[in-house]
């Protein structure tokens, strides 16, 4: 089955569901996050909640998960952190939509938090949207340059 990211207009239209939500025998429709670039991929690389990954990923297409992961995540398009998702990890997208737990460094152009979703460590980004009921616990950076300073350059940017 193939997950398809819809605009927000057919979200609305499909009564909300998100990427971590299937229905038999047609493709699922995600929510489009209202951060994300307008030109959005047809295709998702998903993690199921079942799934366990450790080490570094690097995808070329947005990615969903939903289970647990511990390492790296390098993505050149959007990726989805759904509601049961555990991850420790430092994230390197295009955007950065959390409905679960994200322990680690964040980095991307835009990052967008559910109210179930929550973030413990760095943020940086140029944009950053949280629903209320979304935590974050930890630093954040924004502005032009904030998804492209690594955290020990924004603290001596700021010791200076």
């Amino acid at each position: 089955m193939e997950t398809q990211v819809a605009d927000s207009q057919t979200e609305h239209a499909a009564g909300g569901r998100s990427i971590f939500s299937t229905m038999p025998q047609e493709p699922a429709v995600t929510h489009a996050p209202v951060l994300a670039s307008s030109e959005v991929e047809d295709e998702v690389t998903y993690l199921s909640s079942e799934t366990y990954f450790e080490g570094k990923l690097t995808a070329n297409r947005n990615l969903g998960i939903d289970g647990e992961f511990r390492g790296e995540i390098h993505g050149s398009g959007d990726v989805f952190v759904g509601r049961n998702a555990r991850i420790e990890a430092d994230i390197r997208a295009r955007t950065v939509i959390v409905e679960g737990s994200v322990k680690g460094v964040v980095e991307a152009e835009a990052v967008e938090i559910h109210a179930t979703g929550r973030i413990s460590g760095t943020i940086q980004s140029k944009v950053l949207k949280v629903e209320t009921g979304g935590t974050i616990r930890g630093e954040v950076m924004m502005g032009d340059d904030a998804a492209s300073t690594s955290p020990a350059s924004g603290a001596a940017r700021l010791a200076a």
